[in-house]
């Protein structure tokens, strides 16, 4: 109870801000974690160190100070995007290359498109579903009460949520069958070894998920890439490349390590706005560089 009550008073109180005010706290708040002791601080700068230990120490300390910041940002303005989901209101966009993913749906073969956690998934799914109506697999909250609500403030932009499990890629198969559009966010690591290989991000060894290639080959559809950057003023900018060709035709390793190069193409575009506070190198056989 006490949980829930956290988060709707958390919700009711940073919905009401515009986002420019909530970005500007986020730059205030992300400056405090840099400078106190954290848990996020800490694993942001190991996954930096270990995907960039070439630079300098001015590099990684400008982007783990950088990703607190636009981590706190996302943190922030996620009670916004989701009461303008329910209002039906799309954020302020620029989009490029939007022409080559409407050209792989006009093939009428299904669509996939990946992403990393950069910028704000939020901020995706308010675009994608305003425009597209996708289904999307989603990792489901254990606490019912909060669920229900992200679950319908996500729906209330056009996209349908379908949990990430047997019964949710069944769902996208059928989507995909059916000539639809799916959308993926898929540099998380899989809870079950079995959905995932290891491939290289920024150079280091990472559980990553087969699920788009999988879902690819099986179904012989176009896949396309998406980026989000948050830029100044409350706008974003959502980037989509072109279709990866042959992808479908990659053997499942050479499908993931595809992924992830891509994926860090994407990061690389604003490596500040990446989720470096995510434990990706887990699960592999390292030694736990969190510990």
């Amino acid at each position: 109870m006490l949980k829930n009550a956290v988060f709707f008073t958390f919700y009711k109180l940073f919905s009401a801000f515009p986002l420019i005010f909530l970005h500007f706290l986020g730059k205030v708040l992300g400056n405090i974690m840099f400078f106190l002791p954290n848990r996020s601080k800490k694993v942001t700068k190991t996954n930096i160190l270990m995907c960039f230990p070439n630079e300098s120490n001015a590099f990684i300390k400008d982007l783990v100070r950088n990703s607190l910041i636009e981590s706190s940002k996302t943190l922030l303005e996620t009670p916004k995007i989701w009461k303008l989901n329910k209002q039906g209101i799309g954020l302020k966009f620029e989009v490029v290359n939007e022409e080559s993913l409407l050209a792989s749906l006009q093939k009428k073969k299904g669509v996939i498109l990946f992403t990393p956690h950069l910028g704000n998934v939020e901020v995706m799914i308010n675009y994608l579903g305003q425009k597209f109506n996708p289904v999307i697999p989603y990792k489901v909250s254990d606490n019912t009460a909060l669920e229900s609500f992200i679950k319908s403030s996500r729906e209330s932009a056009g996209a349908t949520m379908v949990p990430a499990s047997i019964s949710g890629v069944r769902a996208v198969l059928k989507e995909l069958n059916n000539c639809g559009f799916i959308s993926i966010a898929s540099d998380q690591v899989p809870t079950n070894k079995k959905n995932g290989l290891i491939s290289n991000f920024f150079g280091v060894p990472s559980l990553s998920t087969t699920l788009v290639h999988s879902l690819a080959s099986k179904v012989d559809c176009p896949v396309h890439v998406m980026t989000c950057i948050r830029k100044k003023d409350g706008f974003f900018k959502i980037l989509f490349s072109n279709e990866l060709e042959d992808f479908c035709k990659l053997s499942s390793q050479e499908g993931v390590d595809t992924m992830n190069k891509e994926l860090e193409k994407c990061i690389m575009k604003a490596p500040g706005q990446y989720a470096w506070e995510y434990k990706k190198f887990k699960h592999t056989e390292l030694i736990d560089p969190y510990s």
